[in-house]
């Protein structure tokens, strides 16, 4: 017959061991990759009226967001899928698991022109990929 207090010694034995054991224990943790971008397109035309698609691709982007802004602007345009401003025209093309957040702007203006910023901010630092808009004016007839 066992008795408890002979239970309790060998429980007390058993967790000692363990504990130390799991002290011992290096701890190995494979570091989480930055993002990156991958090579896309710096140069978009587009004529007037015209769905611009602005290209940005991120590599190991795991729970940070991608944020769309006008370089000229410190006001976010996008942030992950959602739009910040109120201009109906902006918003974000992404289909979850893949790598692309293309910035659309339906209806392209003139002034839609300049350089644009898709940019991942974390902790380890502010990583930025920079595209131009170029934006033609759409050819008109006049009667003469």
């Amino acid at each position: 017959m066992i008795h408890a207090w002979k239970i309790s010694a060998i429980m007390v034995i058993i967790y000692k061991i363990s504990a130390a054991d799991v002290a011992k224990t290096p701890v190995t943790s494979s570091p989480v990759p930055l993002p990156s971008f991958l090579a896309t397109k710096t140069n978009f035309t587009f004529r007037e009226g015209d769905l611009a698609r602005l290209e940005c691709s991120v590599d190991n982007l795991s729970t940070k967001k991608v944020i769309w802004r006008r370089k000229s602007d410190p006001n976010p345009l996008t942030i992950g899928r959602r739009t910040f401003v109120e201009d109906t025209r902006v918003l974000v093309e992404h289909a979850p698991l893949q790598r692309e957040w293309n910035l659309l702007i339906k209806h392209v203006r003139i002034d839609d022109a300049g350089m644009y910023e898709c940019q991942v901010s974390s902790r380890h630092k502010r990583l930025r990929w920079l595209v131009r808009l170029n934006v033609i004016r759409k050819f008109r007839l006049t009667s003469i």
